[in-house]
């Protein structure tokens, strides 16, 4: 792709309506993952508008969405240093996201499921990367003790 294609992606959409997007997609996330961590669900709500972004906006606006979100969950937990590492799944969800829906592989509902496996698969690996070799293999989040039970009863003594 040549340097005026790239930006010709971006002189469709004002500039302040896709800073706009990403502030309020940013504020969004952290109110989902706010929420989560409230109700300890075992789940990663802080990427669902990372990927509305992504797909509406095309992958480096959703790249910096991902990060963005990260580090303004990194503020909201007082710089804890446990969100800022995994800003690399929420930008790869929004670059998996953000690719598919430029090649136009977003349209029908199996494409939809081929994103959201490629998504999960991405940040799974991604995440045990990280979540291994910077943290030990736990954050302290409350999916690691659901992963800790599953790995005692599957392995018996082996742990």
């Amino acid at each position: 792709m040549n340097r005026n294609a790239f930006f010709a992606i971006y002189q469709k959409k004002p500039l302040w309506l896709i800073f706009l997007f990403i502030v309020v997609a940013v504020g969004l996330n952290g109110l989902f993952s706010t929420i989560n961590a409230a109700l300890n669900f075992p789940f990663f709500f802080d990427s669902i508008w990372t990927a509305t972004i992504a797909a509406l906006f095309g992958p480096v606006v959703g790249v910096a969405t991902g990060i963005l979100t990260n580090f303004f969950l990194e503020v909201l937990a007082g710089f804890t240093l446990i969100h800022y590492p995994f800003g690399l799944c929420n930008a790869l969800t929004g670059l998996i996201v953000g690719l598919m829906a430029r090649s136009g592989r977003f349209r029908a509902i199996n494409h939809i499921v081929m994103a959201s496996l490629a998504v999960t698969l991405g940040n799974s690996i991604l995440g045990a990367v990280i979540a291994t070799y910077l943290f030990g293999g736990a954050t302290g989040i409350d999916i690691d003790y659901i992963m800790t039970g599953l790995m005692l009863a599957g392995h018996g003594k082996r742990i």
